[in-house]
């Protein structure tokens, strides 16, 4: 086990005890770590105290030694600054620097029932002294960092909007602070600004082929997770460079297995989730055995709410689905666009417009609702400006206000 890639536990508390520091890691090995749910390093912290401890002992190396050999190699001091961080994050966490005080409650006798030892689990509880603290550098900057902290979350709690429940069809936007007429200012700013967009391969509209077609469908499929650039390049460079243009794609990406499918996922770098690659060879059967592997067929002669089922029926994602309905609007080849894609530009920009905070991704449904308010007769015209202000003024760090043509309307600017 000397030979092992992380870091044992298992050998380090033996070792520990062989080399007078047990207790210390008994209690390292008992202590409740005290971590949020999705920061789940629990094995980590006690990693990271355990290295600390033998360093602090000047038996470090011994254990490198004796017990983990690819600790000295450059992936194992890579392992050793790693958890060592990971330790630091969680000290941060609980305000606090280690060794703390336990609580300690007493369970089961472990042992001879005579020997009065009882088993305890041990709790991290913040320190309680009533001496003054000692003045260093180091708790000055810590306590700069949590003033900073404390200041930040003021901030946002006077930010807080008065609603965050994610809202269904029909139901009324409670509490929202902005009145009626400067909704429909920022919707009539943000059509004044509309522009067309002939996306990429299907700007011919009902005449385009079923190349480009079928070439604009992937690139839908692919647009999540990832810049929306990279999508359609992606979708451009399967189609071109790796598949020399074929007229049926979704033929060339069934020929295989989906194991076969798979494997090429490296060579292929189509998206940077594995479940993504596996969708399109899944999307491209339902093409291939429902509509003879040409995505015309899903919308020639159709209405939206035909295309939208239909869209659905093949789990190609309510976002992009939507987005697919817009672009098809945009081009003339639907008289319906639907609702907006609430990606993150477009509700970072919308919340901070509308409520001084943006969106999360819960709260797609109310960004939805807001946007038919705003746009009953066409939602789907707000989405392009909306999300052009997020991509290129409306940073989530440091945007250019100066640059909006919503400044005026803005909440989150005059906050």
């Amino acid at each position: 086990m000397a030979g092992t890639k992380t870091f044992p536990l298992k050998l380090a508390y033996p070792f520990a005890e062989k080399n007078g520091c047990g207790r210390e890691a008994e209690i390292i090995r008992r202590t409740e770590i005290l971590w949020p749910k999705e920061k789940n390093y629990t094995s980590s912290v006690r990693r990271g105290q355990l290295i600390e401890l033998f360093r602090g002992r000047g038996i470090f190396d011994k254990f490198l030694a004796e017990c983990w050999n690819q600790g000295r190699t450059k992936p194992g001091k890579s392992q050793i600054r790693q958890k060592l961080k990971i330790l630091s994050d969680y000290r941060e966490y609980i305000r606090q620097d280690w060794p703390v005080p336990l609580k300690i409650k007493s369970t089961d006798r472990i042992g001879k029932p005579d020997n009065g030892i009882r088993q305890a689990s041990f709790t991290s509880i913040p320190a309680e002294s009533n001496k003054p603290e000692k003045v260093s550098s180091v708790n000055q900057d810590r306590k700069k960092y949590l003033h900073r902290i404390d200041s930040r979350k003021e901030k946002k709690e006077e930010r807080e909007p008065v609603y965050k429940r994610s809202m269904h069809r029909g139901e009324k936007l409670p509490g929202i602070r902005i009145s009626r007429v400067v909704l429909k200012e920022v919707a009539n700013k943000l059509i004044k600004h509309h522009k067309p967009d002939d996306w990429h391969w299907l700007g011919a509209g009902a005449a385009v082929s079923k190349k480009d077609a079928n070439k604009f469908f992937l690139g839908a499929i692919l647009d999540y997770q990832i810049p929306a650039a990279t999508a359609w390049e992606n979708s451009r460079r399967l189609t071109e460079d790796i598949f020399n243009n074929p007229d049926d794609i979704w033929a060339r990406v069934t020929s295989c297995s989906k194991n076969d499918w798979m494997s090429r996922r490296t060579k292929y770098r189509l998206h940077r989730f594995p479940i993504a690659h596996e969708r399109v060879w899944r999307i491209g059967n339902d093409v291939v055995r429902d509509y003879q592997g040409d995505v015309r067929n899903i919308w020639n002669n159709q209405s939206a709410e035909v295309v939208l089922k239909r869209l659905n029926t093949m789990r190609v994602g309510k976002q992009i689905s939507q987005m697919i309905l817009g672009a098809l609007f945009d081009v003339g080849i639907l008289r319906c666009g639907g609702d907006v894609k609430a990606d993150i530009h477009v509700r970072r920009v919308l919340g901070r417009v509308t409520r001084g905070r943006e969106f999360d991704l819960a709260e797609i449904p109310q960004v939805v609702e807001l946007t038919r308010k705003m746009h009953p007769e066409e939602p789907w015209l707000l989405d392009q400006q909306l999300y052009l202000l997020g991509k290129q003024v409306c940073f989530p760090n440091n945007p250019v206000c100066s640059r909006c043509y919503l400044s005026n309307e803005c909440h989150w600017r005059q906050q």
